[in-house]
């Protein structure tokens, strides 16, 4: 969380849109999304859908799931 605070202050991440600061703040941390286009849709377009998530860096899902 602290990291990603210190980046946003940093590199100006303010008044991006969600798209845009969730890529600008991946690319920043060295994280890139690999995914399987079969495991994608299975992700409903419309309605409610349920992440869980089980990883020791908590925010970074947060931001990948904004992306």
């Amino acid at each position: 969380m602290k990291k990603l605070r210190n980046l946003y202050l940093e590199q100006n991440f303010s008044g991006l849109n969600k798209q845009d600061f969730s890529e600008k703040s991946l690319d920043s941390l060295g994280v890139s999304i690999l995914s399987a286009d079969k495991v994608l849709k299975k992700i409903p377009k419309k309605g409610k859908c349920i992440v869980v998530c089980n990883h020791p860096y908590g925010m970074v899902e947060d931001v990948i799931i904004w992306n």
